[in-house]
């Protein structure tokens, strides 16, 4: 033991000598790489970043036409052999190991890293604005991938392997997976509002969208952007409100599938409904749009085909209350829809979000009102469009009636069966009659008065009918009374529509228009030319009416102007199909039923005095004081009106120069 002492004593001398060697070269090779480094950072005309992004930005684009993407997808050497091409590339790809591997061996393995993360997704960027960008018809992102694959992965791999950090490779692939949905992401969004007026034929560009979403948090920056896009291209008085609701319904279909919870569509449809409950027009185009009985535009039976709405007792947990169905295959691998927004109520409430026909109704508030003015739009079309075909009404109110009730409707239901018990009268009262019998050429339209809404204006218009048609119209009465004793007829000579087939010359032409148009050009079987006085006398017209349908003549090519009055032509003027249609359209007996809002302002009108009242003795208040003041006091007749009917009434105030308005808030202006 003691003889190996010093032998053990010598060797511990030696390996501390060693150890102390080794720390100093350690030490002296910090120092050199610091040196080294700052050498390099020092000697550099520019960042040391922004050199590296250049760098290896064009070795990227080299690199990519030899994977043959180049810019135009086809290899920039095509036309070399194959050997040069193996040869070309083994040179490149030697260049990036020996960069990467000398930036490594100075320590700056982690600025290589920062530049090929800069350069790759500059890289994705320009990929996708050269082959995505404003294409919807086609996806973008599958392609995508594959280039990134063939390209993007191997050139990192390669730089990878040079920093001695090869294991890394799986966790980049990841990153540039992330990288390309967030810019192919970005990209779809910025063009959302182009995508939704395409739409269905974007529906590729719809699963870009839609698959970028699923795998990043851009959902939360979606409803945002898209909401400003809204507010600059659409929600300006230079848009029609038939454009804004059918931009409208694309966007509930579009926000339907990209996000199932609902929470953007309801960030999104909340300034759009505001902006269209300011329109005067906006429920009659809703209306008119989810009624449309000329195949055109988006139709409820087109709405209620697409509504994801499920029928009752088909898929739902408890059809089966005994439980004795089979289990479908794959029942315990089931999972909710994903929902890009963390919102359980807006997923609770997705159903009802999705619903076009909901989304439509839901704009303003009440579906009292909507029904109403779809009452009004249904007695508009019954009284002005003549016959009694109703088939398409009975099959729109048929749906309506499963949405909001057959109470709602029931005066709906009543003027359809008006219309089918007028057909049976008609025939009834014409039975007998020669076939060129005087009843023969008319037909009459009897309705129930308590369920039909309001006749507007023109309802009770005075008009003066030629004597052979008020002989006709006191016949049919006649036999009416014969028939239905004791009742009467009681005529509204100013509805319905009149075939007139004009003769000028050898040219033969025919019109379908309103009585008073009619009325008008039946006065030139007696004279070819009139002074408008004395042919608004003969009409029974006041100067303005008469104005508006001669004009109407003159627009058709059959009257001119002469004089003080209006004169025949020798010859039919031009007048193209679509000038013809248009022509027909303006010459109808619509109008015929006042509108929903029209009704609304004239029920309203029984509350301007108590507005009034309570803004003599309130300076001031804001809508809803004065709304809660109305329901807590006015008891006759009581009111019942939704806030938003209330604010449009205040608004025609504000518009007569009754009220003034400031911040929401109401006071009453005083009189000069």
């Amino acid at each position: 033991m003691h003889e190996l002492m010093p032998t053990i004593a010598t060797h511990s001398q030696e390996i501390g000598a060693a150890c102390a060697a080794l720390q100093r070269n350690a030490e002296a090779a910090a120092r050199f790489e610091r040196e080294a480094q700052g050498a390099v950072l020092a000697t550099c005309s520019l960042p040391l970043g922004s050199l590296c992004d250049a760098y290896f930005s064009q070795r990227l684009h080299t690199f990519a036409s030899q994977c043959g993407y180049a810019p135009d997808d086809d290899a920039a050497d095509g036309d070399v052999d194959m050997a040069t091409r193996v040869a070309h590339a083994q040179e490149l790809r030697a260049k990036l190991h020996f960069s990467a591997n000398a930036l490594g061996a100075l320590g700056l393995g982690g600025v290589v890293e920062d530049s090929l993360a800069r350069v790759c997704a500059a890289a994705l960027r320009a990929r996708l604005d050269s082959k995505a960008r404003g294409e919807f018809s086609f996806g973008g992102l599958e392609t995508t991938r594959n280039w990134l694959r063939a390209v993007l992965l191997p050139y990192v791999t390669i730089l990878l392997s040079a920093l001695a950090r090869a294991d890394a490779v799986s966790a980049w692939h990841a990153r540039l997976e992330h990288a390309l949905h967030m810019a192919l992401g970005t990209l779809r969004i910025s063009e959302l509002f182009n995508i939704i007026v395409d739409y269905p034929d974007s529906q590729a560009a719809l699963d870009d969208l839609s698959a970028c979403l699923e795998h990043t948090t851009l959902a939360t920056t979606l409803g945002a952007t898209f909401s400003e896009a809204l507010q600059r291209r659409l929600l300006h008085a230079g848009a029609a409100t038939q454009d804004i609701l059918t931009q409208y319904i694309n966007t509930i279909k579009v926000l339907r599938e990209i996000d199932p919870g609902g929470a953007i569509l309801e960030q999104v449809s909340g300034p759009v409904r505001a902006y269209l409950r300011h329109r005067k027009d906006t429920i009659r185009c809703v209306v008119t749009m989810l009624t449309d009985d000329a195949g055109e535009g988006t139709s409820l039976m087109d709405l209620e085909a697409t509504d994801p709405r499920p029928t009752p007792g088909a898929g739902d947990g408890d059809s089966d209350v005994d439980g004795d169905a089979a289990l479908a295959p794959g029942w315990d691998m089931w999972q909710p829809a994903a929902s890009h927004a963390a919102s359980i109520m807006s997923a609770t409430r997705a159903g009802s979000r999705g619903d076009v026909v909901g989304q439509l109704v839901g704009v303003f508030g009440s579906r009292e009102l909507f029904v109403n003015e779809y009452r009004s739009l249904l007695a508009d079309r019954l009284l002005s469009r003549g016959g009694y075909d109703t088939d398409r009404e009975v099959r729109t109110l048929e749906l309506l009636k499963l949405r909001f009730g057959e109470h709602l409707l029931h005066a709906c239901e009543v003027m359809i069966k008006d219309i089918a018990d007028s057909r049976r009268l008609d025939a009834n009262v014409k039975q007998g009659q020669p076939a060129g019998g005087s009843l023969q050429g008319m037909a009459a339209t009897v309705i129930s008065q308590l369920f039909w809404p309001q006749l507007g204006a023109e309802a009770g218009a005075d008009i003066t009918l030629p004597p052979r048609v008020a002989a006709a119209l006191k016949a049919y009465g006649e036999r009416y009374e014969t028939l239905k004793a004791p009742r009467k007829l009681v005529w509204k000579p100013a509805l319905g529509s009149v075939t007139v087939s004009l003769t000028v010359g050898a040219q033969v032409r025919e019109f379908t228009v309103s009585p008073g148009h009619a009325t008008v050009i039946c006065a030139f079987h007696k004279h070819d030319e009139w002074d408008e006085a004395q042919l608004a006398a003969t009409t029974g017209m006041s100067a303005q009416a008469l104005a508006a349908r001669a004009g109407f003549w003159v627009k058709a090519g059959v009257l001119v102007r002469s004089g003080n009055g209006y004169a025949v032509v020798n010859a039919f003027g031009s007048v193209s199909a679509a000038e013809a249609g248009a022509l027909n359209d303006e010459g109808g007996a619509g109008g015929a039923v006042a509108s929903a809002e029209e009704q609304a302002a004239a029920e309203m009108h029984v509350y301007e005095q108590y507005v009034l009242g309570m803004l003599v003795n309130f300076d001031n208040l804001p809508l809803e004081r004065i709304h809660n003041m109305l329901r807590m006091f006015v008891a006759d007749p009581p009111y019942d009106k939704s806030i938003h009917q209330l604010e449009r009434f205040l608004g025609r105030l504000v518009l007569e120069e009754k009220l003034s308005s400031e911040g929401g808030v109401y006071r009453r202006r005083k009189q000069a």
